[in-house]
């Protein structure tokens, strides 16, 4: 089963990657997180040039419109 991390402790570490406090792997190390973790947490944080959300703003959105869609059917 995959571990869960509150949304603040991911942002954190966000935070100090984007802003070159620490790299990936010192990240993963000091905070015992997977590297591969912090990147896909980074990634799904960029907001696409397309449209405007991020990986995670765009996959709720997409939830929400299909759940939308079931009440409708």
């Amino acid at each position: 089963m995959a571990k869960r991390y509150p949304a603040e402790f991911k942002q954190n570490i966000i935070d100090l990657y984007q802003h070159k406090v620490k790299s990936a792997p010192e990240l993963a190390k000091e905070y015992c997180v997977g590297y591969s973790t912090i990147l896909k947490w980074v990634s799904g944080s960029q907001k696409s040039p397309v449209n405007g959300l991020t990986a995670d703003e765009a996959k709720a959105h997409s939830q929400s419109e299909l759940n939308d869609w079931k009440r409708r059917t």
